[in-house]
């Protein structure tokens, strides 16, 4: 479902070999290339790195324009926004902080934002950690319409305050509804309990220990290096400068290049 995915910058394709696949064998190398040209081409995507994990070591193949107008290559420092896949080191950022004994997921938003709550069928109830990890907490898919623009220090919180009081689709728990909110409100809690923001803990505790250099949240580590942003419209890739939205950094705003995804894979 790549063409139906909008973000700010060119995308980033991780694929994993998986050995019972021929398509991704060694000797079918060629397949595999026709294969991404072919999807590139039906999802009119201007360029994009794949990442290949086999026996320890990886391959990074790179495909199409970082900038369709200059002709800039995609190469495997070519920094690209992550999207959704960016909830993944948030939610190993929980983790951690799980084993430090700092959070546990089965307690409650509450107990770290004292100012939260929510509403199922009129009544007060309590989200816990696990369910937002889950997309069990019951907070309705349409509450991205709700995530304000801005880059203001405290986009977060105003973020996470926009869906106070909110009526659940689900009581917690029950379904599993795709809400990509539940991030932003992990990443509060995330700043909570560390007294950091949610960006420097990440750089801190899971790019430098995994030598992911090149990786940051928000903002382009090398703008230089920066895919430009394109949207599809009337049946072509066109350039486009997106809103910012601070506050949705822990759903879906890491950046990152193959070189550095690659240590992430492994």
């Amino acid at each position: 479902m790549i063409n139906k995915i909008v973000y700010k910058e060119a995308y980033l394709l991780i694929l994993l070999l998986s050995y019972n696949i021929q398509l991704f064998s060694q000797t079918k190398n060629d397949s595999l290339d026709r294969y991404i040209i072919e999807k590139m081409a039906e999802g009119k995507i201007p360029g994009l790195s794949c990442v290949i994990i086999k026996n320890g070591q990886s391959v990074i193949k790179n495909f199409g324009y970082s900038d369709i107008e200059t002709k800039t290559p995609i190469t495997s420092k070519t920094l690209f926004e992550l999207g959704s896949t960016s909830k993944a080191f948030t939610a190993l950022a929980i983790l951690k902080l799980e084993e430090e004994g700092k959070i546990k997921p089965e307690s409650y938003v509450s107990d770290y934002l004292h100012w939260f709550h929510t509403k199922y069928k009129g009544n007060s109830v309590h989200i816990t950690i696990n369910q937002l990890l889950h997309h069990t907490s019951g907070i309705p898919w349409y509450t991205i319409s709700m995530i304000p623009k801005g880059n203001d220090p405290d986009m977060l919180e105003k973020t996470v305050r926009k869906i106070v009081g909110i009526e659940l689709h689900n009581s917690p728990d029950k379904r599993y509804e795709y809400a990509t909110i539940n991030y932003d409100i992990l990443g509060l809690v995330i700043e909570k309990v560390t007294n950091q923001t949610f960006e420097s803990y990440i750089k801190e505790n899971i790019f430098v220990p995994l030598w992911m250099v090149h990786s940051s949240i928000g903002k382009p580590s090398e703008r230089s290096q920066l895919a430009i942003g394109y949207k599809i419209g009337f049946f072509k890739p066109r350039k486009y400068d997106a809103p910012i939205y601070k506050g949705n950094n822990p759903a879906g705003y890491v950046i990152s290049n193959a070189e550095d995804i690659a240590k992430w894979l492994k």
